[in-house]
Formats: structure tokens, sequence, C-alpha cells
């Protein structure tokens, strides 16, 4: 519905099919890469130093 909102054209079915697969596979890659940045804010990775040298903080 949204699509022919906007002056879309009819879609077939693998229009259909693609346009679900898009959506669904952004969102998917959307919530991981979220879900590893609050993973790594988390386990202190983003408080490392990048000196290879330093010791690391507790």
């Amino acid at each position: 519905m949204a699509w022919t909102a906007i002056g879309g054209g009819a879609l077939g079915v693998h229009g259909v099919v693609a346009l679900s697969l898009g959506i669904v596979g952004t969102a998917a890659l959307a919530w991981a890469l979220m879900a590893l940045a609050f993973k790594s804010s988390r386990e202190g990775w983003d408080e490392r130093s990048a000196d290879p040298g330093e010791p690391d903080k507790p």
C-alpha cells in the first residue's frame, strides 16, 4: 500500500519478495550492528588503549 501511495507502479510477486527481503535484511543488519556496538561498550573495548605497550585497565 505504501509503495502505491508514493506513486510506484503495481508490484508483481518478485517485486514484493525483493522489497520484503530488503526491508527485513536492512532491519536485521541494523539490529546486529547496534548489538555489537552495545556489546563493545559494555565490555570496555571502547576504553582500551591503542598503544600495545600500555597495560589494560581493569
